[in-house]
């Protein structure tokens, strides 16, 4: 029986699950991928169009990944593989670092075909990569979350 999206989005995201992501890239992507700087004005995310233009420019350039595996404890079980899946710096605070920067992976990028592949196996487009520099410990965010979620409020996944 096929999972709908909101089932397998709770499976990737129970709190029981530990989900390990791996990109490739090529090395001189990776790297001015670590390097680079962000565009325009500190504080703003996206930036508004030149009168001639209609797409809004980001803070950051999308790079390209070879290569993502994604492979959960209890979810996904075996690796889900995914081929030419855009990565970019996330934006803001987190980004900053050159060692270990937030990341956004857009799975619908690269390859046509892959969004719905992507969609029916994880029930999303995109994946966010925090680095969680503000909790060295890794569970402040994660122990929030699920505090809303069992007072029945509205929480981030």
């Amino acid at each position: 029986m096929p999972h709908n999206k909101q089932t397998l989005l709770e499976k990737l995201y129970d709190i029981g699950n530990v989900v390990t992501v791996s990109v490739t890239m090529a090395p001189d992507e990776w790297a001015a991928l670590l390097a680079a700087q962000p565009k325009g004005e500190f504080g703003f995310r996206e930036f508004r169009p030149k009168p001639n233009e209609t797409e809004k420019v980001g803070r950051y350039d999308w790079k390209d990944a070879i290569f993502v595996a994604i492979q959960g404890t209890k979810f996904p079980p075996t690796p889900l593989k995914f081929t030419k899946v855009g990565i970019i710096k996330k934006s803001f605070a987190g980004s900053f670092s050159y060692v270990k920067p937030s990341f956004r992976l857009d799975f619908t990028r690269g390859t046509n075909g892959q969004e719905k592949a992507v969609e029916s196996s994880l029930g999303l487009k995109h994946l966010t990569l925090n680095n969680s520099k503000q909790d060295d410990s890794y569970v402040h965010q994660t122990i929030g979350y699920d505090i809303f979620r069992q007072a029945g409020l509205p929480y981030p996944r």
